[in-house]
């Protein structure tokens, strides 16, 4: 048989029928393959792949195989194995990689055996195959494997970080994210991914990660994600084997299973020992959405096989955040129940059906299970007395077995809502009746978000109550009629109870006019106003883990400003200078030390109107050399009106109208004018004064605890 080697990145197969050893046969000549890109397009009788064998010269010693790319077009048809690199290590004094490499069967395209992104097979050395990939929209006979890995002596097999993706495919066999087969050897499965979703169809098993191996197999820390399609077998995060050796140390540790739709007519396992001495813990099974299970199906942290022996039960989880129906559930130290959004009282969430099985809430020993209970921010809030039941075992054969480690369960709902739930179980059901229901500590730092808010929206009030009014009178009396503008950045911690610490970038821009009346003089004047602030707030709570939270609180808006400089005498003369303003503002609120059961972070946005005014009464007094003394007292009055949001973790929580009061008292020195320069120094005291209530809220239609801008402040 005649080997070929092609130097095309694409090559196009169309012909009937045309039988080839390889569709590649790398060159020998550098220190690692080079990556080729091959596309069928039509039948093909050939066990398809990039190839390198480091004993006849295709490839050399401590060479890759990485990079390359089989696809299988619409049209393409190929009659055995498809793999998109498949290499050989003979020379013992090595490790051999096949890495990278991707196999795509598209959308009509066709495999008749296996598919596999890449496949590494060492006889006297280890062999590795790590981040292939394999994508599958069309069909497959067979098996998918997205990295393979093969030793046939005393050496390790690997496959590590390896993916499959099956995407409205269809798969006559097994589907593995990484396989290792340590035949004499050891086997070790790491950090492969599979996804199925759509309207894929697998006719077999899911492994996301398998290793086997006669001294010895690891698959640990795989996953498992199954959005959609059917699969017919069992799925299984992680699989070990000893093969046949029941004394191999073998563990299937940490994987992961995320369920949220499709339908599974097999059982679910975190990590599963078929023989060999060792572990399935720490494994995480996950469901949520609409999936379908078959109602004998089991549901299981860890599984053993005939020859498996150990610990199958410390550590797994299970999240359970929709209502299910299975035949039995197992092998889990924690149960955690989220309540979904369509859940309420009297509702059940996990039904147990099977014939001969029943619900496990221990090891078999002296292990048992705790039980965690959480809501969803959007569901409707529960109340004392209220009963849910978490588990239904009546239609089973052995019902409950035990109960739960745990007599009480402290849940959440959202960031907001926290709960006590006794736990109760007969022999068929366990109950989790709520004892208490209120708001947490914690709730109170959304408000602190707000009243950052207000304190944004209040330095512009200070901008046009001081600069801005001097730039407008000065302007005036000047020309008449003129513009004027101002700037400024207010930097400041605010105590609420916490404290909050803001910055407000603050510019204002009008157009002023002077006249005399008989009384004086008086200057008018129209001006908008924008500001850009952010700020860090801080929660420090008696019985709850101290909360931070940051936004940016941005306003908009416009107004009319008065003054009236009554006539006085060569000693001074009296003002009262006033303003009304009006526009919109935003917030932005993000903490992550809010999160809800699910881990989610805790955000929110709002767009309120505001308005305000305020009204100042001074005296200007002369002094010598053109210098002047300002003497003055202003109230200052901010309102932000009231807004209704929705958590990013599903609360909904109603900000009040928020109102901010200050009464202020001061002088000013003016300096004598110096080269058209004139200085200015100044002390004041500013008391902030609470009305009828602070920044107001409620989530769930309960009051939030209120932060309050109450207190004086020394202004220099």
């Amino acid at each position: 048989m005649t080997m070929k080697k092609f130097a095309d990145k694409k090559i196009i197969f169309a012909a009937a029928f045309v039988f080839l050893a390889a569709i590649l046969f790398l060159p020998g000549a550098a220190s690692a393959a080079t990556p080729h890109d091959v596309t069928i397009s039509g039948p093909l009788d050939v066990y398809a792949h990039a190839y390198g064998n480091s004993d006849d010269g295709t490839t050399p010693i401590n060479a890759d195989l990485d990079g390359n790319t089989l696809n299988i077009d619409s049209g393409g048809h190929v009659f055995n194995n498809a793999i998109g690199a498949y290499g050989e290590f003979n020379n013992g004094d090595s490790v051999w990689y096949v890495t990278g490499n991707t196999i795509n069967v598209n959308s009509g395209g066709t495999v008749d055996k296996d598919a596999t992104g890449g496949y590494a097979f060492g006889y006297y050395n280890n062999a590795t195959a790590s981040n292939n990939t394999a994508n599958i929209f069309g069909a497959v006979s067979v098996g998918v494997v997205g990295g393979y890995a093969y030793v046939n002596s005393s050496y390790t097999a690997t496959a590590n970080n390896n993916t499959v993706v099956i995407d409205g495919g269809l798969v006559g066999g097994g589907v593995y994210g990484g396989s290792a087969n340590g035949n004499f050897g050891s086997g070790a499965a790491s950090r492969n991914e599979v996804i199925i979703k759509n309207n894929a169809a697998v006719n077999d098993f899911v492994y996301g990660g398998r290793a086997q191996g006669d001294t010895g197999a690891t698959a640990d820390d795989n996953t498992v994600t199954i959005d959609g399609g059917t699969i017919t077998g069992d799925v299984m995060g992680g699989y070990v084997s000893g093969n046949g050796n029941n004394f191999a140390p073998v563990q299937a540790d940490n994987n992961t299973v995320n369920i949220s739709g499709g339908t599974l007519n097999g059982n679910v396992y975190g990590g599963f020992v078929e023989d060999g001495a060792g572990s399935a813990k720490g494994n995480t099974i996950t469901i949520s959405g609409s999936p379908a299970f078959n109602s004998v199906s089991i549901i299981s942290g860890g599984g053993l096989g005939s020859g498996g022996s150990d610990d199958v039960f410390t550590g797994n989880t299970l999240n359970l955040r929709t209502p299910i129906t299975v035949g039995n559930v197992q092998n889990f130290e924690f149960y955690n129940f989220y309540l979904p959004a369509a859940f309420t009282a009297g509702d059940t969430m996990l039904i147990v059906s099977g014939t001969g099985y029943g619900a496990h809430l221990s090891d078999g020993g002296s292990g048992r299970s705790t039980v965690n209970v959480g809501i969803a921010g959007s569901a409707a809030p529960l109340k004392k007395g209220d009963r849910v039941t978490l588990i239904d075992a009546s239609a089973s054969d052995t019902g409950i077995d035990t109960s739960p480690a745990n007599t009480v369960s402290s849940g959440t709902q959202g960031v907001t809502m926290k709960y006590k739930f006794a736990l109760l179980n007969d022999s068929y059901k366990l109950y989790a009746d709520v004892t208490e229901a209120s708001l947490s500590e914690e709730s109170k730092a959304l408000s602190e978000g707000r009243a950052a808010n207000l304190a944004a929206v209040t330095a512009g009030g200070d901008l046009i109550a001081d600069a801005g009014m001097k730039s407008g009178f000065a302007a005036s009396r000047e020309l008449n009629a003129y513009t004027f503008g101002a700037i400024s950045y207010n930097s400041s911690r605010y105590d609420t109870g916490s404290h909050a610490d803001g910055g407000t970038f603050s510019v204002l821009a009008g157009l002023a006019r002077n006249r005399a009346v008989k009384y004086g003089a008086f200057t008018y004047g129209g001006f908008i106003e924008a500001g850009w602030g952010n700020y860090d707030a801080y929660n420090s709570f008696t019985n709850a883990s101290d909360v931070r939270g940051s936004g940016d609180a941005n306003y908009y808006g416009a107004g009319l400003s008065f003054r009236m400089d009554y006539g006085g005498d060569e000693k001074g003369h009296f003002y009262n200078d006033a303003a009304v303003r009006f526009g919109k503002s935003s917030n932005d609120y993000e903490s992550g030390d809010l999160r809800d059961a699910n881990g989610n972070a805790a955000t929110y946005e709002t767009d309120s109107g505001y308005y305000g005014a305020h009204l100042t009464l001074g005296y200007m007094k002369n002094l010598s050399d053109g210098a002047n003394l300002n003497l003055y007292t202003r109230i200052l009055w901010t309102h932000l009106n009231g807004d209704d949001t929705t958590l990013s973790t599903g609360d909904p929580v109603s900000f009040d109208g928020a109102d901010s009061w200050r009464w202020r008292t001061g002088l000013r020195y003016y300096a004598s004018p110096k080269n058209g320069a004139r200085f200015y120094a100044g002390a004041a005291y500013e008391y902030e004064y609470e009305f009828g209530g602070g920044v107001d809220a409620t989530a769930y239609g309960l009051p939030i605890d209120a932060p309050s801008l109450e207190g004086g402040t020394a202004i220099g």
